[in-house]
């Protein structure tokens, strides 16, 4: 056999044992142990660059890896350098318009958006977008997820009507493609109603909340965690609108919700019982308040 058999055999058993690394540091990655998978990424990483070359696409898949385990592990910085190096592989050897940069960029784009560089967060998405448009369609439930990273970028840098318009176009796109009342559907509708609290447009916000409140009673099995929550940020919406009633019946729901899972003598129920009494109370004295100024008339 020859020299070159034996070498060709050595490259073979070493990416054979970078592939073992990856599928051993994925399990430790699972069991909450990052620093040992992150040391078997790391030396995986080694072997493909040496082996494959730097501007391989499995080497750049090791660099997005590693990338993970350093945003899990607060290392943004490490996480970014990695995931940055990995999107320029992918540039380097894809076409412009391949679908796997897609999520090279919302990777970079997150990472940046986390230690606060919005605009260059803002700009790689906005490329992201573009390549998701032009190899998936305008229709995808994959362009509706960049859609909606889209927003979230724009809220928090308080572009509303900017963040607002992505995430209708988000919801359009799920509605059709997906059906009103599939999960990612139902998603959109809580950020959206989420998103009009934030502008404090309460109104557009309940319109949406008592969408996503119809959907979730709709769901078999119901979310007991879920709803008595959205029946009470109802409430306290409704409340603000002045309207009582409307406000009281919410609570109605949470309350009975509530008790049905945590019991009746649970203090996150015996809290919310006061809210009604008080609220009732308010209730009683607007009404009589408003007996008294008609009678006036």
């Amino acid at each position: 056999m020859s020299a070159t058999t034996f070498a060709k055999d050595d490259v073979r058993m070493l990416l054979t044992m970078s592939f073992l690394q990856v599928r051993k540091g994925s399990q430790l990655y699972e069991k909450g142990d990052f620093a040992q998978a992150g040391s078997l990424y790391e030396k995986s990483l080694e072997i493909r660059r040496q082996h494959l070359g730097e501007n391989h696409r499995v080497t750049a898949a090791s660099h997005h890896t590693i990338a993970t385990v350093y945003e899990r592990t607060g290392q943004l910085a490490k996480a970014l350098s990695h995931y940055e190096k990995s999107l320029e592989i992918k540039r380097l050897i894809l076409s412009d318009n391949h679908p796997e940069l897609v999520p090279a960029y919302v990777a970079v784009a997150d990472a940046q958006a986390q230690l606060a560089d919005l605009p260059r967060a803002l700009e790689l998405l906005q490329k992201g977008l573009a390549v998701q448009r032009a190899s998936s369609g305008d229709s995808s439930p994959a362009t509706a997820s960049t859609y909606a990273s889209l927003s979230a970028i724009y809220t928090i840098m308080r572009f509303f009507p900017s963040a607002v318009e992505c995430l209708e176009t988000a919801l359009q796109i799920r509605q059709t493609e997906l059906g009103q009342h599939h999960a990612d559907t139902i998603g959109t509708y809580s950020s959206l109603w989420q998103l009009f609290r934030t502008m404090g447009d309460l109104n557009s916000a309940l319109q949406m909340l008592e969408v996503e409140i119809a959907l979730r009673e709709a769901t078999t099995p119901k979310d007991p965690a879920v709803l008595p929550d959205l029946h009470y940020n109802a409430a306290v919406m409704f409340q603000k609108l002045g309207d009582v009633k409307a406000a009281y019946d919410h609570l109605g729901h949470a309350h009975a919700l509530w008790s049905e899972t945590l019991g009746r003598g649970d203090p996150k129920v015996k809290e919310l019982e006061r809210a009604i009494r008080k609220l009732k109370s308010a209730a009683k004295k607007a009404g009589a308040a408003a007996s008294a100024s008609s009678a006036v008339k």
